[in-house]
């Protein structure tokens, strides 16, 4: 993620309006908590039939578990700034306690801040940072050999210098970033096929530019070219390489009440090692808020793009498609609803794991909300998950339904 794009996601959001412990200070404090209760219907993401599970290490088909869920998330934010400076951190460690199947349970943490500095009306630079120790989802793997889910720890670090003024016909945005990516466990394999975590261990350098020309009120015109050179830590992994993206498109702010973006282009991939042949796909980001009405928000965003492999495959091309529609209802009712469609085709060589495989994964979610206070929201939230694969044993359905509490001091 860009640094513009990270800054972007790690403000405040909610429907609270926390207010900062120390207003006066040099910096503010501002810590909110949010508390869940549900019930999960299928939470190792097994297959209905048990005919087509992956068997555990006692030959038999994995069981189906469910389970009542308590999810913990406080927040810590720290902001300051002033007129042409501001700065961001924020911490959100989130405890998920499964009740029926403790040894599911997890303890995430994520970290990011960032920064925006304005050197003049031409000039103006952004970093962000991000940490994150997330638990995946279990996989066709883990279950097939008894493995507990992966850990994942991710590492980045990016910077942005934007040239041109706000109105001026051209604008030029060059950014750099490094993105490290490691594993907590599952690092050597207890058996042929199964999960090789210390593989899939990389470090990704990235440097990227994008050239904005005004071609009418408050629309541009984009041409982007970003390179990759990703260096996996393991010498004899095949996925070693580099990337190559040229995109064009458009960018257009609150014009016929919609603003977006929307790029299209081509991305290659090659890799270090000869005997791997070159992925190339066509790529596209597009990302549109439409306003109809002062209560509504509806917005699109869809992907498609060449993503790291894992579990055997060289890399998956991933296109993500989602759209949601915001209403508030009055003063203090509003809802939500998404629908999400991901495919994800897996690129690896013939006759290895996941050799052709290819997974659709469709979603809802519906989420209601009531601001009981200033700083106290209530709300629901469900879930629903069905993923799709040429691979019977990676084919699930699982429903969430979670009552939230939120908080601010």
């Amino acid at each position: 993620m860009s640094a513009a794009g990270l800054l972007a996601a790690i403000q405040p959001v909610g429907a609270i309006q926390p207010k900062p412990l120390n207003p006066d200070g040099p910096f503010s404090v501002i810590p909110s908590l949010e508390v869940e209760y549900g019930y999960d219907d299928n939470v190792n993401q097994v297959a209905e039939n048990p005919a087509v599970r992956a068997r555990g290490a006692d030959g038999e088909p994995v069981e189906k578990e469910t389970s009542s869920v308590v999810e913990v998330v406080p927040v810590f934010a720290v902001q300051a700034g002033r007129r042409d400076s501001r700065f961001f951190a924020a911490y959100r460690p989130r405890y998920v306690r499964y009740l029926e199947q403790r040894e599911r349970d997890q303890f995430n943490h994520r970290l990011q801040g960032g920064g925006e500095t304005v050197i003049n009306r031409r000039n103006r630079v952004q970093g962000a940072f991000g940490y994150s120790r997330v638990e995946e989802p279990l996989t066709v793997t883990n279950r097939r050999f008894g493995e507990d889910a992966s850990i994942r720890v991710d590492r980045s670090v990016n910077g942005e210098w934007l040239f041109g003024a706000e109105g001026a016909r051209g604008q030029l945005q060059l950014d750099l970033g490094l993105t490290q990516r490691r594993y907590a466990n599952n690092l050597s394999p207890v058996a042929a096929g199964a999960t090789d975590n210390a593989g899939s261990e990389y470090n990704d350098y990235d440097i990227g530019s994008t050239l904005g020309i005004r071609v009418g009120g408050r629309t541009r015109a984009l041409l982007s070219a970003r390179y990759s050179k990703i260096d996996y830590t393991l010498s004899s992994s095949p996925r070693g390489g580099s990337e190559m993206s040229v995109l064009t498109g458009l960018r257009w702010k609150a014009t016929g009440k919609t603003t977006g973006e929307i790029e299209f282009g081509r991305q290659r991939k090659g890799y270090d090692d000869p005997a791997v042949a070159t992925n190339a796909v066509n790529t596209w980001a597009a990302e549109i808020l439409w306003e109809p009405r002062g209560r509504d928000e509806v917005t699109l965003s869809t992907t498609n793009l060449l993503q790291e492999g894992g579990s055997g495959e060289i890399a998956v091309e991933s296109q993500d498609t989602t759209i949601a529609w915001a209403h508030e209802w009055g003063a203090r009712v509003s809802s939500s609803v998404a629908l999400g469609y991901q495919r994800r085709d897996y690129i690896a060589r013939i006759g290895t794991f996941n050799a052709g495989r290819t997974d659709k994964l469709s979603s809802v979610t519906i989420g209601w909300n009531y601001a009981v206070r200033r700083w106290m929201d209530l709300g629901m939230t469900w879930f629903y998950r069905e993923n799709r694969s040429t691979a019977a044993a990676a084919e699930y359905e699982r429903n969430t339904v979670l009552l939230r509490l939120e908080v601010s001091f």
